[in-house]
């Protein structure tokens, strides 16, 4: 995480702490409808890549690997939607 996220965050965790003193940080921030800013970027970049990768019309989506064959991925119970990437090395 970068300064900024986690500097936000040390912000929040203080308010919660002063607001709702006789709770631990996860308890004050359901009881207050907050999401963490870490699960608020996920849901951010989950929003961004359905949106702009997954949309057939995006320019991004012909860099997608081939979908998995439908007959197959229906009969599994974690069935991921694109095939794997090979790749020589651990990184991309």
């Amino acid at each position: 995480m970068a300064a900024q996220p986690k500097t936000l965050e040390s912000i929040k965790r203080r308010a919660m702490r002063i607001i709702y003193a006789d709770n631990d940080y996860t308890l004050s921030v359901i009881l207050a409808g907050l999401d963490t800013l870490e699960s608020r970027h996920g849901q951010l970049t989950e929003r961004f890549f359905r949106r702009s990768v997954l949309c057939e019309a995006s320019c991004l989506h012909c860099l997608l690997p081939d979908k998995r064959d439908s007959s197959v991925t229906d009969r599994l119970c974690h069935a991921k939607t694109f095939e794997l990437l090979c790749a020589g090395t651990d990184k991309f």
